[in-house]
């Protein structure tokens, strides 16, 4: 009897021992996995790979439903388009060609405007909040990552602009030059955003954005209008001018909410554009106040046969779609406008009827996924048809602008009637093949 219950003793000192021995183990284990993922957050660099290592890997499985839904087809074809028509137009350009003014148009958007992807998420304020101090070389690595793009955009630009600039301009600026001039610009505006972003004073905010759109445009008007010699003294006064007001404004050491925000939108727009080709579960709309467009979502009165017009009226109003629509539309028109009197007219309307009715489809996705979709007794369908009736209109409204150009050309009248047929062709075919695809959803889900 005393035996066994040694043998008891000691087995069940051994299981305390195993037991204490794995419980050490696993916890110097948990610790050594802390530590080893607190060296990763104080080493901003590697942070800043795997942010941006993340974020591409969750992108690119979405890649492939673009390019096979032929937006890739028709991002080529309009290339291949443009480039054959700015050739051809480059042989018979006028010499009266508002060449600075189409310089000016198209230089100023695409200096002004700058963003920086920091990668920056809600949970980095908790964990990074005590060694913000330490994030230099991580926020280093962004403006690099957010700066080269813009660049090489800004050559690319000027690249395209020169042929017609040289051509028809007296006494053109070298190439080499004024290519200079523009990616110093841009260097300042980037650093005039980088402030902005970490400005404290909302008021003092509005005024800079104005400042540096500014001077923006009397830089570039400068450099274009005036001599060399003047040119660049009046573009050095405004430079230095602008720079030592940005000295002068209190900022922020480190902007956790502008830089959250800002991924935020970021994140948006890819989620608004990816889910035109594929359906995605969550989509956060960012909204806009357009009090002067009230009218529309007021014509509808908030009843149940006109709830979801009512609602999609309102979601048209306030957010980015309506923006996007309209940039398209504005940038198609002006592309025919250039092109009224050839017949590569009738292809860019072709183009960017397609295009839109590419961004058409996002109505069809806006508010999929809310609760309330499934709580409220609102026939399903009635947001289908309440979808259709705005992408038809307002793709009926497009043609209508994007026509006005090729009516009013050069072309044979056979031509334009034919490009105003099709163009309506187009549209319809557009709402039957959506209101067919919402037919046969119906079917499915009863």
């Amino acid at each position: 009897m005393r035996s066994m219950l040694g043998s008891g003793m000691i087995a069940y000192h051994r299981r305390f021992l195993m037991r204490d021995s794995v419980e050490r183990s696993a916890s110097t284990s948990r610790s050594s996995y802390e530590q080893a993922d607190v060296r990763k957050w104080i080493h901003p660099e590697k942070l800043w790979a795997d942010r941006v290592f993340s974020y591409w890997q969750s992108i690119i499985p979405y890649v492939g439903y673009v390019i096979r839904s032929g937006f890739g087809f028709m991002i080529a074809l309009l290339f291949v388009a443009g480039t054959a028509l700015y050739a051809s137009y480059l042989e018979r350009v006028p010499a009266d060609f508002p060449v600075r003014w189409l310089a000016l148009a198209i230089l100023v958007p695409t200096l002004v405007h700058m963003t920086y992807r920091t990668f920056i998420v809600e949970a980095d304020r908790v964990f990074f909040l005590r060694i913000a101090h330490k994030m230099q070389p991580y926020l280093r690595r962004s403006v690099r990552y957010s700066l080269i793009p813009r660049l090489l955009l800004t050559a690319v630009v000027w690249t395209v602009i020169w042929p017609i600039y040289q051509r028809v301009e007296v006494s053109p600026k070298p190439y080499l030059l004024m290519l200079i001039v523009l990616l110093v610009l841009k260097l300042v505006v980037a650093y005039g955003v980088w402030v902005e972003r970490h400005v404290t004073d909302k008021d003092s905010l509005f005024w800079l954005d104005w400042s540096r759109k500014i001077v923006c445009v009397l830089f570039i008007w400068a450099w274009l209008w005036f001599p060399i010699p003047a040119a660049g003294l009046l573009s050095g006064v405004i430079g230095i001018v602008y720079l030592l007001g940005l000295r002068r404004v209190s900022v922020l050491t480190f902007a956790w909410d502008a830089h959250m925000e800002a991924e935020r939108v970021h994140q948006q727009r890819i989620q608004q554009f990816l889910s035109s080709f594929v359906d995605l579960p969550a989509m956060d709309e960012r909204r806009y106040a357009r009090p002067w467009m009230n009218l529309l979502g007021n014509r509808y009165s908030f009843r149940q046969p006109y709830a979801y017009h009512y609602m999609l009226a309102k979601t048209i109003i306030r957010s980015e779609w309506l923006g996007i629509w309209m940039r398209l539309t504005v940038i198609g028109t002006l592309l025919i406008t250039f092109a009224k009197d050839t017949p590569w007219n009738g292809l860019l309307l072709l183009l960017f009827l397609v295009a839109i009715s590419a961004q058409n489809r996002t109505l069809f996705q806006l508010h999929k996924h809310d609760v309330w979709y499934q709580l409220y007794p609102l026939s399903p369908s009635a947001k289908k048809d309440a979808a259709l009736t705005y992408s038809s209109a307002f793709h009926l409204l497009s043609a209508l602008i994007l026509l006005v150009p090729v009516i009013l050309g050069s072309t044979s009248i056979m031509y334009r009637a034919a490009a105003a047929g099709i163009a309506v062709l187009i549209v319809g075919c557009t709402r039957w093949s959506r209101g067919r695809s919402k037919l046969q959803d119906e079917d499915e889900e009863d």
